[in-house]
């Protein structure tokens, strides 16, 4: 009958919004966890804890939660847009190079390293030149220390051109081709170019990443 069904689809939404809020409160629970985590090995907290008491449980609110959710969806999204343009990149199999611009000097620090990828990195591009105004128009960004390995051997390559499968030794070409996007979108100029194997050579090709070279023109 019609009251039947309508208290069945009745009973469903029930059961639909009682998951819902398990959901809910589970994430919240898994996201208090990691803060709490992360704030008891700050060390800014160890250093202000003389008591060597633990901090207060952490409890967040929802419009707290709802932010986190937002945050996360950002980044998978904008990940999702990166692994898009790769795979619609014209040629991709040969667009295999970086070109990296005359006179560019890379300088990075890292920290929070554990060998399992934890960690950040602060990069700074600049140029060898000395004129202030060409000195004034580098670039910095702050990366996951996942791509330390990468950078340091662009940091360190004594060629312009550094191919991609060089970056590092995994067989996974999304990662290399990500940072290679990275470094494109740096608000360089010239900019660092992801180049196809087909492009004609440079006519001076090497580079001293150390700026002991001025004539590397």
């Amino acid at each position: 009958s019609h009251s039947s069904c309508a208290a069945f689809g009745s009973g469903r939404w029930r059961e639909a919004e009682t998951q819902a809020q398990e959901s809910h409160k589970e994430v919240g629970r898994n996201l208090e966890e990691l803060l709490e985590r992360v704030l008891r090995e700050s060390p800014h907290r160890l250093k202000g804890n003389v008591s060597g008491t633990l901090p207060p449980p952490l409890r967040l609110s929802d419009s707290a939660l709802r932010g986190a959710a937002r945050v996360f969806a950002r980044h998978i999204e904008k990940f999702e847009q990166d692994l898009a343009y790769v795979a619609a990149l014209p040629r991709a199999r040969r667009r295999h190079s970086l070109e990296l611009p005359a006179g560019l000097h890379v300088a990075y620090v890292a920290w929070g390293l554990d060998g399992f990828g934890a960690g950040e990195v602060a990069v700074r591009f600049s140029w060898c030149s000395s004129r202030s105004e060409r000195a004034q128009s580098g670039a910095k960004a702050r990366w996951p220390a996942a791509m330390l390995p990468m950078l340091q051997v662009v940091a360190a390559s004594t060629f312009r051109r550094v191919p991609l499968e060089e970056l590092s030794q995994s067989k996974d070409d999304i990662p290399k081709l990500l940072f290679a996007l990275e470094l494109e979108r740096l608000p360089l100029e010239p900019p660092i170019q992801l180049l196809a194997a087909d492009s004609p050579e440079l006519p001076f090709g090497h580079r001293d990443p150390n700026c002991g070279a001025a004539q590397e023109l």
